[in-house]
């Protein structure tokens, strides 16, 4: 009867170390990097670059300064979704930022080069590939379509997702989205934007206007249109301001089936407007702040409305309460 005890709590023994070693193994994070936007010499000499962008290459974001905006984004966001978006493990991808194909094609890449050496680092912590996230910010995104271009990164399968926030769609690189190798993407705009259209470019001896929607989008692309207070937004609104609210939005996004109509104009020397089916989301956020010109600042720099309860961005005196924003859809 002794023995068959003791070797009854040797099995419990080792059925605990298996799962907590199967645990362990099964925790493996979600990373995210984000790809900033264009950085023109004349931007940079302007704002505060410790403020406002990473170094060249992947960085955490634990690594920026305090006052970085980009790091007081990922901070928030972690409260918000710790499990998708854990500060541990949420990174920036720093390019030149120069308005060039170019420079964006290289910058791709790199991108896609340094994710791959960071995977094997997670390869060889955690036994296993990470899932990741790339989001991408107006030609950020199109430098995340560029890595693409290069996928995959191992034989063994690696669950990727991509987010463009306001990226300007062009015909050179769409097709990237249409990757095999990615499970998911967003493409997330507002209704008026003209810096996110007026990137003129040439693509086979034509010229055109950059989109903002993809006219050939895969199945596993949500494509919306982002309101805020039942109000459109404005290009520097998704730099900072909008990313508390992308935990939220990718969370229910994908199982709403009630679309929009929403046109757009893709070629701009015949007029060839297309409809095209995209969600219209609407936050009701009462602590947001438009980017209008006498509070362009606070909009850049993410600010919240004290009056509703919520503190500025300072240090880490940031209080964000979930329960006071009511995310609702517009049929």
């Amino acid at each position: 009867m002794a023995y068959i005890v003791t070797t009854f709590k040797k099995a419990i023994f080792f059925s605990c170390f298996l799962f907590i070693g199967i645990s362990k193994s099964d925790m493996v994070p979600f990373i995210n990097i984000y790809v900033h936007g264009t950085q023109q010499w004349w931007l940079k000499t302007i704002l505060n670059p410790w403020t406002w962008y990473s170094p060249e290459g992947i960085c955490s974001v634990k690594d920026l300064s305090d006052n970085s905006a980009i790091k007081q984004d990922a901070l928030r966001i972690h409260r918000i979704d710790p499990l998708n978006f854990n500060i541990d493990h949420y990174y920036t991808f720093g390019w030149p930022g120069n308005l060039s194909l170019d420079v964006r094609k290289e910058s791709g890449k790199k991108l896609y080069e340094e994710t791959k050496a960071l995977l094997q680092s997670y390869k060889i912590k955690y036994g296993r590939y990470p899932h990741v996230r790339f989001v991408g910010f107006s030609h950020g995104g199109n430098v995340v379509l560029h890595a693409l271009e290069y996928l995959p990164f191992f034989e063994e399968k690696v669950v990727l997702e991509a987010v463009l926030l306001v990226s300007p769609v062009q015909k050179i690189t769409a097709p990237y989205l249409n990757s095999p190798y990615l499970d998911s993407s967003y493409v997330i705009c507002t209704e008026y934007d003209l810096i996110q259209k007026l990137d003129f470019y040439n693509y086979q001896g034509k010229y055109y206007f950059s989109g903002q929607f993809f006219e050939n989008a895969p199945k596993n692309c949500t494509q919306a249109v982002l309101e805020i207070n039942n109000k459109t937004l404005d290009h520097t609104d998704f730099m900072h301001s909008c990313m508390m609210h992308i935990p939220m939005i990718l969370k229910h996004t994908k199982s709403l089936d009630s679309k929009i109509p929403f046109k757009i104009n893709s070629e701009i020397d015949k007029k060839n407007y297309q409809s095209f089916d995209v969600l219209r989301i609407n936050v009701q956020d009462p602590g947001f702040i438009y980017s209008a010109l006498l509070y362009l600042g606070y909009s850049l720099y993410g600010k919240r409305n004290d009056t509703y309860g919520y503190k500025s961005i300072k240090k880490n005196n940031f209080h964000y309460d979930w329960l006071n924003l009511k995310l609702f859809y517009v049929h």
